[in-house]
């Protein structure tokens, strides 16, 4: 086979020299003949599979926006909605395991949520018949930017596991972003009422909102217990 003295050489060039040694330039010819068909099946595979990661990652990151782009664009059109904030979306899955009072009365299964927290407004729309099922205001929860990535230890000082897990479960549904720890017991479990102990002195509104959450009291470190390390804590007493 003759050899085209007009083709330009390849310009991929692998150095597969040792450690040390003087270079040697392979191209990419002589790794297929060293090769075969091997090599060609592996660039192509690689450059395939680059480019479906490329896209899945692409086609998440915008799915979301996309998507309450959409959602605003639907609601729009039969409302006026606010220009200085944007809303946050939720999609109601399961209208069962709703706990807010203003959803359960008004949203249903695939009903979409727009929530304005800065204009104090709730939406619900719903897309099977293009209307708006209810509006409503809303009102922000100053405990809610205090619980975000804050930790919170829960002992039994009482000892009764069950209520202890009781008041874990409330803990946890009514602020999800908080991280909740099973500290096992205390060292006294003859404590009267369940308290709620701040750490940092910091979070006054989460202490406040907890307090109301459990039926507790605001308390201190008792003496003879170990400060845990955690923002918050609680002690579940026998109230």
């Amino acid at each position: 086979m003759k050899r085209d003295k007009n083709k330009k050489p390849s310009n991929l060039i692998l150095d597969l020299r040792p450690i040390k040694a003087e270079p040697k330039k392979v191209s990419l010819k002589d790794i297929i003949s060293a090769n075969g068909k091997r090599v060609i099946y592996a660039l192509i595979l690689l450059i395939v599979c680059g480019a479906v990661v490329w896209a899945l990652t692409s086609h998440k990151q915008a799915a979301g926006s996309k998507e309450l782009a959409q959602v605003k664009s639907d609601v729009g059109k039969l409302m006026i909605l606010p220009k200085d904030e944007e809303p946050t979306l939720a999609v109601v899955d399961d209208r069962r395991k709703l706990k807010d009072t203003f959803l359960i009365d008004h949203a249903a299964d695939g009903d979409e949520v727009l929530i304005y927290s800065k204009n104090g407004l709730v939406i619900v729309y719903r897309p099977s018949s293009n209307k708006i099922a209810a509006v409503g205001s809303v009102t922000a929860d100053p405990a809610f930017p205090e619980a975000k990535g804050a930790t919170l230890t829960v002992l039994d000082g009482a000892n009764n596991d069950t209520k202890t897990k009781e008041v874990i479960e409330k803990v946890k549904n009514a602020y999800p972003s908080l991280k909740v720890i099973d500290g096992g017991k205390s060292n006294r479990q003859d404590f009267p009422s369940t308290i709620v102990i701040d750490n940092t002195n910091q979070k006054d509104n989460l202490v406040d909102a907890l307090v109301t959450a459990i039926t507790g009291k605001r308390g201190v470190l008792p003496l003879g217990e170990g400060k845990a390390e955690t923002d918050l804590m609680i002690i579940v007493g026998k109230d």
